[in-house]
């Protein structure tokens, strides 16, 4: 018996440590873990390849996205958000309905249209769509691949496991944006591709700019009660002046 106590003990010094520390466990800053689950591929150290060497067009997207200036985003007009458009964008891919990953519930409302990165560099939008169908209790709507092909992972009317709180589930569309390093900072091929369907999901849902957030905007407590703030997109956490531009680049009335 006083073995088993020393053991179980040792468990739960263990638990409460990764707790404290704000680990990404499904469920822990709500009552309900299948409400409350959910982040984004960064949560997890995953297993998978870097991928594949990206088109010429996105390796010279990737160098000119090392500049401290942002795309040149003159072209971009209404006439390239038309549901037409967006259509020959956008590639459907659903994921398999599953508790874990496309749990098939329905938004209670749409209040906000919510940024990601996907934590993994040089990671493409298929190798994050997979990670999401192997059911690790994250998901998101959409993915942007490094050179601006836009995944959608399920309809717009579901919940994604990507926010980590019921409220923020249950009421986000979320982006997950693929990127070449660690600053998280996206190509020009990705920024385009994300103006243009953030613009978009907010005429198609008469959203403004100020109902699109970053996942940081989104404040969790762990069980030790601290509140911490998850540093994603982190390029846009780390450079809010840029937020603000991609904010003011959008096609919104």
């Amino acid at each position: 018996m006083k073995k088993i106590l020393i053991k179980l003990t040792a468990l739960f010094i263990v638990l409460t440590s990764l707790f404290a520390a704000g680990c990404d466990s499904p469920g822990h800053t709500d009552t309900s873990a299948s409400s409350a689950r959910g982040e984004t591929t960064a949560q997890s150290t995953t297993k998978y390849p870097p991928a594949t060497l990206p088109s010429q067009s996105t390796q010279q997207s990737t160098s000119q996205s090392t500049s401290p200036s942002s795309p040149d985003l003159g072209t971009i007009s209404k006439e390239d958000i038309t549901d037409e458009k967006m259509n020959e964008l956008i590639t459907q891919k659903y994921l398999s309905v599953h508790e874990n990953s496309r749990p098939g519930y329905k938004l209670d409302e749409l209040k906000n249209i919510v940024i990601h990165y996907v934590a993994n560099p040089n990671t493409s939008a298929l190798q994050n769509w997979k990670y999401f169908e192997n059911k690790n209790n994250v998901s998101a709507h959409f993915i942007i691949d490094l050179d601006g092909f836009i995944l959608q992972c399920m309809p717009l009317d579901e919940v994604a496991w990507a926010i980590g709180t019921q409220e923020g589930n249950y009421t986000t569309i979320s982006i997950e944006c693929c990127h070449p390093d660690s600053t998280g900072k996206f190509t020009d091929a990705t920024y385009e591709s994300l103006v243009k369907l953030v613009s978009w999901l907010c005429q198609k849902y008469d959203l403004t700019a100020d109902q699109v957030k970053r996942h940081y905007d989104y404040p969790r407590t762990n069980s030790s009660g601290t509140v911490w703030h998850k540093s994603c997109p982190r390029y846009f956490v780390d450079h809010p002046e840029k937020w603000e531009q991609f904010k003011n680049d959008l096609l919104i009335q």
